[in-house]
């Protein structure tokens, strides 16, 4: 694991329009000693994030591909970051279920969840929406995100499962999006609950959702 100084260095190198340049370069450009970046470059040589040449003129570096697939993996955390702000829009169609939502939703103790850590009790029943293309791909990122965790349960001898809610607006409709543990359905089709009946508002409609994350 490569620490962030190290990494810093890394992407400094990988910048560098030319391959050669010495310490003192490097130091001047992340206002470090020399010393302290002969340390760090031994370093990463060492763990093969880089390969040097090194003579009387100064010293070749050339990125290994070590280094550039952590780069690569750098570059995909903040890419996720910052693509995240512009994925909280999700778009749609309604389409009919397989017609279980009525049945779990409707559970007391799924109710009683709801009621404190969305801040509503939900109608009972599910509103599917199939996402379109653009929209399954930010769904996925989304779901990286911890949501808010309803609990499953035991009831005589049925098992109640987990699921995660993201918060959301459903065509300006207070709602949620509930993602259990165990679902029926492909990634292309997500499960609404709200307070309201949104399949007499929303039926065959294209819809918008609004997931506050």
């Amino acid at each position: 694991m490569i620490d962030s100084d190290n990494l810093q260095l890394l992407k400094t190198i990988a910048l560098q329009e030319k391959q050669k340049t010495t310490n003192t370069e490097l130091a001047q450009k992340l206002d470090y000693s020399p010393q302290t970046i002969s340390r760090r470059l031994n370093n990463l040589e060492k763990n093969k994030y880089i390969n040097r040449e090194v003579d009387t003129n100064g010293q070749i570096i050339k990125i290994s591909k070590k280094g550039y697939n952590t780069l690569k993996k750098e570059y995909k955390d903040y890419k996720n970051i910052f693509y995240l702000e512009m994925t909280k829009t999700l778009q749609g169609h309604v389409i009919d279920g397989i017609g279980e939502g009525k049945y779990y939703i409707s559970q007391p103790e799924y109710q009683q969840q709801f009621k404190q850590k969305l801040g509503f009790k939900a109608y009972p029943g599910t509103l599917n929406i199939k996402l379109n293309k653009k929209s399954i791909k930010k769904y996925q990122l989304i779901k990286q995100k911890n949501g808010i965790m309803i609990k499953g349960f035991q009831k005589g001898e049925r098992t109640f499962g987990d699921s995660k809610c993201y918060k959301s607006r459903i065509n300006g409709i207070k709602s949620a999006i509930i993602q259990p543990n165990r679902s029926h359905y492909k990634d292309d089709i997500i499960e609404i609950i709200s307070p309201e009946r949104l399949r007499n508002k929303l039926e065959k409609n294209k819809v918008k959702i609004e997931v506050q994350i």
